[in-house]
């Protein structure tokens, strides 16, 4: 086994958290993922947790430790506790007193408009989630609670169940929930609102009091969690999807608003229709049409005129109302040549904004035309 592995085993043997774990320590729970990574575990880090929780170091040490089920057999012999420890949660006392006791439990099946009741026990800060038949499917504590939220957390073999309470409503007798976990049936993430109560409420009154199960309950879509893979894979596939999906996240804006912070009379719009036909606006009068080419992270519109005057805008792939560009084109009132950084925007801003992104009038351009003076004025002397 690799240190990792025993790292994974010796850490879902604990009875914390992964946050719990991180909260002893005193690092970030981020950190206790990067330990999970392939070479990122290091010597003093199975020492830590030699020091806060009694793992052996021979956990890791020793090569002969070489299963799951020789590590839990080492560490309990070696006395270390897989079972009671844990954190006891700050939890004001009118809080405690509040959640003390029996709730009835309400709350709609993961894949069905069926209303299950169950029954919830908390006593000093342990809970014990069980169904009418007696029968216990989870235990757990309180997680954590503050000034507005307390958070339960619920264990059972293979799931994890996670429940949030608004302190303002524990108070009173009926009062809602956020309840978090897998659905039982597809595996996937889901949450839904949840009712608790103090005394036992008929099916039917607890059903119409939850309403329709679709505004109350959350999966997490299949499509959303394709779209995370797609732009975390290969660099091919983020392409195949970005190019069009940002295509049309831009063709359903309809009026883009472009501005670069220039002393112009003239103000700046885009339409994008297609890859094909973008249209640029001045004083919302058709001024040119160009074409879009798509790159790995940006894309490039370059408008033409029937003189050949040429003017060219650089966006990267933002998904934002407002989104930073770079261009090339020509100046107004001559013909001098500049670049610069500008914004497209779907709604129209005021002047101050504007200033306040981009500087001053002309802060953000440089005149391409000024600097071939110069280099013309300077060239004698360097040669």
């Amino acid at each position: 086994m690799t240190l990792q592995e025993k790292l994974i085993v010796v850490l879902e043997n604990l009875p914390y958290t992964q946050a719990q774990i991180a909260q002893i320590l005193g690092i970030n729970e981020s950190n206790i993922s990067q330990w999970k990574n392939r070479g990122v575990l290091k010597r003093y880090h199975y020492l830590a947790l030699e020091a806060a929780f009694g793992v052996p170091r021979e956990v890791f040490e020793d090569s002969t430790i070489d299963t799951p089920s020789k590590i839990i057999e080492y560490l309990k012999e070696r006395a270390v506790n897989l079972t009671s420890l844990k954190i006891e949660p700050q939890v004001e006392s009118k809080i405690l007193a509040l959640l003390e006791g029996s709730w009835y439990f309400y709350g709609y099946s993961s894949v069905s408009d069926k209303v299950y009741e169950n029954k919830i026990m908390v006593e000093k800060g342990n809970i014990i989630f069980k169904d009418l038949k007696g029968n216990i499917e989870y235990r757990g504590e309180i997680l954590e609670s503050n000034s507005f939220y307390t958070t339960f957390i619920l264990r059972k073999k293979g799931g994890v169940v996670y429940m949030v309470l608004n302190n303002a409503l524990l108070y009173k007798n009926l009062f809602y929930g956020v309840f978090f976990t897998k659905s039982s049936f597809f595996h996937q993430d889901f949450f839904q609102f949840v009712l608790l109560s103090r005394e036992k409420v008929p099916l039917e009154i607890a059903k119409r009091i939850l309403g329709d199960r679709e505004k109350i309950q959350l999966h997490i879509p299949t499509e959303f969690l394709e779209k995370i893979a797609k732009f975390n894979s290969q660099e091919l596939e983020v392409k195949k999807y970005s190019d069009e999906d940002f295509l049309n996240y831009l063709s359903l804006k309809k009026r883009l608003y472009i501005y670069v912070n220039l002393n112009s009379p003239h103000s700046y719009s885009l339409e994008v229709e297609n890859i094909n036909r973008v249209k640029l606006y001045s004083n919302n009068k058709l001024y040119l049409v160009g074409k879009m080419r798509f790159y790995r992270d940006e894309i490039l519109i370059d408008f033409e005129s029937e003189s050949g005057e040429k003017i060219y805008f650089l966006i990267e792939k933002i998904y934002k109302s407002l989104m930073p560009f770079s261009f090339k084109a020509p100046l107004f009132s001559t013909d001098e040549q500049v670049i610069g950084v500008g914004l497209i925007s779907d709604k129209e801003l005021e002047e101050d904004a504007i200033e306040y992104i981009l500087g001053k009038k002309e802060e953000n351009i440089l005149n391409i035309s000024e600097v071939w003076r110069k280099i013309n004025e300077v060239e004698g002397f360097l040669n």
